[in-house]
């Protein structure tokens, strides 16, 4: 699988690459599970330079029946969803089927999951650790 742009600090060069990736391993996907995914992956990495410090890592795995992106950052402080806090993670939450978090001593990594079968709507974004 191709990398992704350098730092990928360019958001629309970063949505290009994923795009032509998924293309490319699961020429059936809907372009609703792409604009689904560009839109999950584009709130990870924004949230990642906004308020991670900086994007260190996006990594874009496929298996028959799931799309899991994860995004590594500098900020070793978990990110947060809640009512009262930005609307990123709250449509990460929407958009996925599930997404979560693990912190290391030197940052984080905020992933999310996308069903690439549509068995239904999204369930509500199910935040696991």
């Amino acid at each position: 699988m191709p990398s992704p742009p350098r730092g990928a600090a360019d958001l629309g060069e970063t949505r290009r690459w994923f795009r032509s990736v998924l293309e490319g391993h699961h020429p059936g996907a809907s372009a609703d599970l792409a604009d689904d995914a560009a839109l999950v992956l584009g709130e990870l990495v924004t949230n990642a330079v906004v308020h991670g410090h900086a994007c260190r890592a996006v990594t874009v795995g496929l298996t028959a029946d799931r799309l899991r992106m994860e995004i590594d950052d500098a900020n070793p402080r978990l990110a947060y969803a809640g009512e009262d806090a930005g609307l990123g993670l709250r449509l990460v939450a929407r958009g996925a089927a599930r997404w979560g978090q693990r912190c290391g001593p030197e940052g984080k990594t905020v992933w999310a999951e996308l069903p690439l079968r549509q068995a239904g709507p999204p369930s509500s974004g199910n935040q696991g650790v």
